[in-house]
């Protein structure tokens, strides 16, 4: 999710760049010539607006981008929440996230140095946390940070590593 970390407003901002929202990365899933999943046509996921609701930090945007881009590829076929493409413009930043979370069927944390030292995005992940903290519907990506700087409430959580092998890493987000 876009995240204002030195600003108080209350409302959405726009995207930053349309660009940079067209960015895509080269890694695709093994089976992209396979049919998408049977559990993408379920009657639960029809009833959610989004599959992945993506929480970030505005200066982790163009990864959270990429791997944004990764996940609706139509050979995956996921639908992704990104506050600074989604978030309808005036609307209450507050409310949207609150709706976007309940309208989500996972919670993809990228958690960052950025996000940690984020008070917005901390208070993000607590909303998470309180929708469903033990669902396995949490996913938290690690991007430079060790286990013992990580948030203490996401400790316990198993976690995708997106250091070593990204591509790697996008899969294992896409398979959660």
């Amino acid at each position: 999710m876009y995240i204002h970390s030195n600003t108080s407003s209350s409302v959405c901002s726009p995207p930053s760049s349309s660009s940079s929202l067209k960015s895509s990365i080269s890694a695709k899933p093994s089976a992209s010539d396979q049919p998408l999943p049977s559990v993408l046509f379920s009657a639960f996921r029809s009833s959610l607006r989004y599959d992945v609701f993506v929480c970030h930090n505005d200066e982790d945007s163009d990864l959270a981008q990429s791997l944004t881009s990764f996940l609706e590829h139509p050979s995956n076929g996921l639908r992704c929440y990104l506050q600074e493409r989604d978030c309808p413009v005036g609307g209450a930043v507050s409310t949207e996230l609150l709706q976007a979370v309940q309208d989500s069927h996972c919670w993809l944390l990228l958690i960052t140095p950025n996000f940690v030292r984020d008070d917005w995005c901390l208070y993000q992940m607590h909303q998470v946390l309180s929708e469903g903290p033990m669902s396995q519907r949490i996913i938290p990506a690690v991007v430079n940070m060790p286990r013992t700087k990580l948030p203490l409430e996401l400790r316990f959580l198993f976690t995708v590593d997106l250091n070593v092998n990204k591509e790697f890493g996008y899969a294992q987000v896409y398979r959660t």
